[in-house]
């Protein structure tokens, strides 16, 4: 009996997935997840989310965003995937900020990156999405010296 192995599907290009800033540069090029995020943080109602007064992070309501944004922004409506985009590009929930149930603000989040700051949008372009390596090759990388 022969086991048939079938190719996996080729790999996108890179290039593809990014959106080209006007001047065409490949540096400038801003991944369509930034653009996005971008404009619902910009776009957000006060009740759902928005920037901190600092402009330096963003807060979100995660019940309201799953239901009244993201789907506006995205093709799913569920906020751990969105949680989880966030940290391939390097996001970090903070710590900073101790939202409790006695003031009335429970059930929000708040994330920050360095170069994702309000009224910057010329940073966005030096976000990259993480590499993460699998399994099998942190093995090779490990055993090769």
């Amino acid at each position: 009996m022969s086991v048939e192995l079938k190719r996996a599907p080729p790999r996108r290009r890179r290039s593809s997935t990014m959106e080209a800033a006007p001047d065409g540069d490949a540096q400038k090029r801003v991944a369509p997840f930034l653009t996005k995020l971008s404009n619902l943080v910009e776009s957000c109602p006060p009740e759902v989310g928005g920037w901190t007064p600092d402009g330096l992070s963003f807060l979100v309501n995660d019940e309201a965003i799953t239901h009244q944004v993201l789907p506006n922004f995205f093709s799913h409506t569920n906020f751990r995937s969105f949680c989880r985009q966030l940290s391939c590009y390097g996001f970090r929930k903070t710590r900073r900020r101790k939202l409790s149930q006695a003031n009335g603000q429970s059930g929000w989040s708040e994330f920050q990156h360095a170069l994702f700051q309000r009224d910057r949008p010329e940073l966005l372009c030096q976000i990259r999405r993480m590499e993460h390596l699998s399994p099998s090759d942190g093995s090779r990388a490990a055993g090769s010296d």
